[in-house]
């Protein structure tokens, strides 16, 4: 207990409350009635009682850590296996948490129909896909989703209107996407419904990033615009050197980003404030990934770069690409980046120096997925491989009998690629076993990058809707 010296009053009720909630949670069968006489109400019976909802699941949560408030006293308390706990009277706002969750807060009101005074939900940050590539990493994995395929109808599909080049971001049950009309629409990712559209001036050819209550999109008109998750309000909104199609990569407070004009550029998240930018060889047309304390971006000049997150100063250079469009994906210190020059390459996240390259002898336009020591990229040869990622060596390849464009992702033991089909072409989208690349489902649908995983569902993307697939462990919280 913090701030709470000189409150045992508060503190014995506290307990006298939890005493009576446990107790009365065992008592009785259902449809039996006490015939007892009932005991006079005490002031602890009528103390307001929390519930912690997990919303990626829709259940209760035990063991939630929950801070109730009344004014400058804050009082540290968990929940039990139903999800509720007893708060002290006075208490005007709580805020749940935990380890490995992101936090809600919730005020107090008068105790409603189902006996609560409050609840708050809260979600599991290592299974949120809050920017695209589904870690600042962009390894385009979370291993801890366990996600179905999509061998029957979705459980919802939204028509966007027009062409979604790229997936959605999804966290804490909101899902934003951008399209190629400049819409901004945000739905409910397990309902579907929207929740509110907003219109860029310009084309969307990015997914959006979600982080603390705001949702970051970059636009084909040169700006990076903040709104709120709750209401799509605008916040604010950068304007760049060019047509930006970067994806936002957020960093403690940051939200990083490049533009065609050249520039990589680190922005305030709460006020859009520019604190660092950095001068590239080229245009930046794909998103930046995190090595650490590194941002690190290929670009129109045929360079990787690699600068201070913090300061934006260059800590290494690698020069002698072509022209580098899908962006790198880092794991166990090594950045994998796929040249239109017709090569995947692979370099030290630490140095820059090259630890192997992939030769292709077509266009590399997508980016790649990384899971568990293995690289899953496509290429305009038509072939989806897995390589190793320590050394490059090539492990399967799978032909999907048309040009890859859109970058793999890894769900559970299978990967998704499309084909970058064009309007007289045929669409196909699969999901190949991560072991050996066997085809295990396929669709005649999709064009770009086809797959988000998030929470217990699976996101697919076909040219202009977004459909989702939720397991059994799905739910939403109440809200």
């Amino acid at each position: 207990m913090t701030g709470g010296a000189g409150r045992p009053e508060r503190a014995l009720a506290l307990l006298a409350a939890l005493l009576i909630i446990s107790a009365g949670a065992g008592c009785g069968a259902a449809g039996s009635k006490n015939t007892a006489a009932e005991p006079e109400a005490t002031a602890a019976e009528s103390l307001p009682v929390v519930e912690v909802t997990d919303g990626d699941t829709g259940r209760p949560l035990a063991n939630a850590e929950v801070v109730a408030r009344d004014g400058g006293a804050r009082t540290r308390l968990t929940t039990g296996p139903d999800g509720r706990v007893a708060v002290p009277s006075g208490t005007d706002s709580i805020r749940a948490g935990g380890a490995g969750v992101n936090p809600d807060t919730a005020l107090i009101r008068v105790e409603g129909p189902d006996g609560l005074s409050a609840r708050a939900t809260v979600y599991r940050s290592s299974i949120q896909s809050p920017v695209y590539g589904g870690t600042p990493q962009r390894t385009r994995h979370l291993r801890d989703v366990v996600a179905p395929r999509p061998d029957g109808p979705p459980d919802w599909r939204l028509d966007a209107g027009s062409l979604v080049e790229f997936p959605p971001a999804v966290r804490n049950g909101l899902a934003v996407l951008g399209t190629n009309r400049g819409r901004i629409i945000a739905v409910d990712a397990f309902t579907g419904e929207r929740r509110w559209t907003r219109r860029a001036r310009a084309p969307i050819a990015s997914s959006p990033a979600i982080s603390g209550g705001r949702a970051f999109v970059t636009s084909m008109d040169g700006f990076l615009t903040a709104y709120s998750t709750g209401g799509g309000k605008e916040l604010w909104r950068f304007p760049t050197d060019g047509p930006t199609e970067s994806s936002p990569l957020i960093f403690e407070d940051l939200i990083v980003f490049g533009d065609t004009g050249g520039t990589l550029r680190a922005v305030r998240a709460t006020t859009g404030e520019l604190v660092w930018s950095h001068r590239a060889a080229g245009a930046i047309k794909s998103a930046a990934a995190r090595a650490g304390e590194l941002a690190i971006v290929g670009d129109y000049g045929g360079q990787v770069q690699a600068v201070n997150l913090r300061t934006g100063v260059p800590a290494w250079t690698w020069s002698g690409g072509k022209r580098f469009y899908g962006g790198p994906a880092v794991a166990q210190g090594i950045v994998v980046i796929g040249d239109v020059g017709g090569y995947v390459l692979a370099l030290d996240a630490r140095t820059g120096a090259e630890r192997w390259r992939r030769e292709k002898g077509a266009f590399v336009y997508a980016s790649p997925a990384i899971a568990d020591g293995r690289v899953y990229i496509g290429s305009f040869t038509g072939e989806l491989e897995a390589l190793r990622l320590a050394d490059g060596r090539p492990l399967w390849s799978t032909s999907l009998g048309g040009r890859i464009g859109g970058s793999a992702t890894v769900v559970g033991d299978v990967v998704y690629s499309s084909v970058l089909a064009r309007d007289n072409e045929p669409r196909r989208t699969i999901a190949a076993a991560v072991a050996d690349g066997r085809v295990v489902w396929e669709s005649e649908a999709g064009r770009y990058s086809p797959a988000v995983a998030a929470g217990h569902s699976l996101f697919l993307v076909d040219v202009r809707t977004v459909s989702a697939w939720h397991g059994p462990a799905a739910g939403r919280g109440p809200s």
